[in-house]
Formats: structure tokens, sequence, C-alpha cells
């Protein structure tokens, strides 16, 4: 079914939060209350807020208990989430007339705002808890160009950050099986497999919007797919090996990437705690600049999620996935993607085409349990 865009025309209202007195204590939790809605792998939520009403602050930390996978090398995806969070709360700040000041952190803090009063900035409402993952298959059509200015024209160079829009269908079948290797490849691993069984709400109804984790319909598969995706859960590595269940989840991975109109690759430099955020900031960017396109976003971070495993080299590295592997998976990958120059790396890759809705989303952990108030 053709989707239509958002009408960019029509003045969206502003939130409550803009009607509040400066030293109100609504405001900045108003703000963490539409922040807590930025992306996060798997839905892990991976943060908290600490609140300073008398400075109008608000303090980001790292929540270090909550993402144990292995994706999670250094903490480095959750400062990624960390990042998307920070740009939800410059945006919805700037929406509801509030100026975002950013302040060098202290105390362990990834970043600090200061919000102070400015001139209300336009964006369509609802937006921040429009943008949803979306694993069907997308539709093929191709990626109009005037589409295509306008996601790169809302998506520029940015704290060292680059968004480059791979389109085209010799490009994306070319992509396509490099990065169907690449999402298999982690199913070697039991920490992968172990953390996937426990963020999968298998315990709840499938279409439930569940607080935390995923709900079963989001992973859009079929039911024999889903016997089979907990036979691989909770199969030892050797049996996920030799069993043909890889060969059905890279194919698996191929078809979606291949029923795509585009790839939305971030490019970085290093893994330092600002890069990260930055990534974090340019993901949301995007997501949201797709979202008023009303088109559907899947993110596929086993590309980068490999390249990290190269850097921080962790145990797994050599006894479950080999290193031979992922550096030719990593060769052939920037071999079909010139955009990405030796020294840099692969900091988010997103799929992006039309789809219908999908069959279920997620939901979030109440905001009150993730603030804490610095003067308590």
């Amino acid at each position: 079914m053709r989707q239509t865009t958002m009408n960019r025309s029509v003045p969206s209202p502003v939130y409550p939060i803009a009607e509040a007195a400066d030293t109100a204590r609504a405001p900045l939790e108003e703000l963490v209350e539409n922040a807590v809605w930025a992306p996060s792998g798997d839905n892990f939520q991976p943060w908290h807020f600490v609140l300073d009403h008398e400075a109008s602050e608000i303090s980001l930390y790292v929540d270090e208990a909550k993402d144990r996978s292995p994706l999670n090398h250094g903490y480095h995806m959750s400062r990624i989430a960390c990042g998307a969070a920070v740009e939800t709360l410059i945006r919805v700040a700037g929406h509801a007339g509030w100026r975002a000041e950013p302040k060098r952190p202290v105390g362990g803090a990834l970043a600090t705002l200061r919000f102070r009063r400015g001139e209300p900035v336009p964006m369509p409402p609802h937006l921040i808890r429009a943008r949803v993952s979306n694993r069907r298959r997308f539709d093929g059509r191709t990626l109009r160009e005037s589409v295509l200015e306008r996601l790169e024209k809302a998506t520029p160079d940015s704290g060292g950050i680059r968004t480059v829009w791979i389109h085209g269908r010799e490009r994306l079948a070319a992509l396509a099986p490099i990065i169907g290797r690449a999402e298999s490849i982690h199913w070697l691993d039991p920490g992968m497999r172990e953390s996937f069984r426990n963020i999968v709400r298998f315990d709840r109804p499938a279409a439930e919007r569940v607080a935390y984790g995923l709900p079963l319909a989001a992973l859009e598969l079929p039911a024999y797919k889903r016997v089979l995706l907990q036979v691989m859960l909770h199969s030892p590595s050797r049996v996920v090996a030799w069993s043909g269940m890889l060969a059905l989840a890279r194919r698996h991975s191929r078809q979606l990437v291949e029923s795509s109109s585009a790839l939305c690759l971030g490019i970085a430099g290093d893994y330092s705690p600002d890069t990260d955020i930055a990534v974090g900031r340019a993901l949301q960017r995007a997501w949201l600049a797709m979202t008023v396109e009303a088109m559907a976003v899947q993110v596929m971070m086993a590309t980068c999620g490999l390249n990290d495993v190269l850097h921080f080299r962790p145990p797994c590295l050599d006894v479950t996935y080999h290193r031979d592997r992922i550096q030719a998976l990593q060769a052939d990958f920037r071999a079909q993607v010139p955009e990405l120059e030796p020294g840099l790396r692969p900091a988010f890759l997103m799929r992006v085409g039309y789809a219908a809705p999908p069959s279920g989303r997620t939901g979030r952990l109440p905001a009150r349990d993730v603030i804490r108030d610095r003067h308590a």
C-alpha cells in the first residue's frame, strides 16, 4: 500500500512544556518523557537522566546494567543510544521553545544540556513517537530524487559523522549478500544468542507493546521461522553452524536488503565517547528525516558490530567468530562502499524503503524509572 508523506507545511502544535514557568519541575521531566522514545539496540534503553531543576540542566549517563549484548563492547553501543536520546532532547526542547546549550559533562556523565528560553522550532506533531522499526520486507520501489535531496539536506555532516545514502538496484544487490553474511555470523556467538533470547519477549502475547525488549510480532516472522528461531537460540554453536540455520538467517537478511529502496550508512572516526554521542545524534536525525517521509526503517548493525569486534578484540573473536572470516567480510563490504575510507568505521547501518506498518511495536519504561534528581 502506497504511503504518503507528512504535510510539512502545517505548523505543529507546541508541546505543553512550552507553557510552563522556567523554574517549574515539569519542563525537564517532560523533556525526558519524550527523550526515552529515542532508539536503542533491541530496546535495551541503556540510560538514566539526572535533573538539576535549579540550573535547568539534564545530564545523561550510561546504565551499564542494561545492555549486556556482545555487540556492546566498551558500552559504545549504549553511548550511541544515549546520543540518540540527546538529539531527541534537543529536538523536543526546540519545538517547545527551549534552547539547549551543551555543557562540559562532569561526574561520569556522557552529556549535559542546559535549557534556556528561545524561539520555538517547528516539528511535525508526534514525530518522536511516530519513529518505529519495521522488519517487514519493503516494496523495493526506487528512491525518488526529490526524497533523496530532502534526506541529504536533513543529514549534513556534523560532529565528525558523515551520513551516506546508498541507493540504486546494482549497489543494493551487491551489498545484500555481504550484509546477510554479517547478520548471520553473530548467531555463532552463544553470548549473542543468550542476549537475544532474553530480549525477545516470548513470555508475552506476540503483538503486546512491551515496555522493555522486543515483542515477538515485531520480528515479522511466520510461524515456522519463529519455531526455527527458538531452536537456534537454544542450540549449541556447533549445531547452529552445521544445521543450515545460518544459511536461512543469511538468506532472510539478504532478501530484506534487496527489498529496500536505499541504505543509510553512518561513518565515523574513533570510538571516543564524544564520537559515539555524535553517532547517535546522526542516527536519530536520519531516522526522524525518514519518518517525516513516511518511510519504513530497520537498523541492521551486524556489519558495524563485526568491525567493532576487530577493534575491541573480545575473547569471542578467535573462539567463535574467527578473525579471518570477519576481516574478509569487512574487506568485501568496504570494496562496495568507497565512501568508507581507510581509518574510518561504519558506525550505523539502516535499510530504508516503503512498507505496511509493523505488526508489533515496542513501548518504553516509564520516565520516572530512569530519572534521578541531583538534589534529592
